[in-house]
């Protein structure tokens, strides 16, 4: 069984990569994020979403980081991990 793991916080997300067939080598050591990143502003907060990459062709979802602009610059308000179905 391969497994990929994310911890945010105090939260932990454990994805099996055995049902969609990927072969262990050619899965990353790491998750690995900004080879997609895409940018949107929802009611006045700037979203980031960086999909999560397993291997040069998979992904096992997306982080998504909400901004809010605070004390003259934008920090994150929330992080949270959405797992592709």
């Amino acid at each position: 069984m391969v497994n990929s793991k994310i911890s945010i916080g105090d939260k932990q997300y454990v994805v099996d990569l055995s049902p969609v067939g990927i072969k262990l080598e050619n899965v990353f050591k790491d998750i690995y994020f900004g080879g997609i990143i895409k940018y949107e502003v929802e009611n006045k907060h700037l979203i980031a979403r960086l999909t999560a990459q397993v291997s040069p062709a998979y992904s096992i979802g997306e982080v998504i980081i909400t901004f809010e602009y605070r004390d003259k610059m934008y920090q994150a308000k929330s992080v949270d991990f959405h797992p592709y179905k």
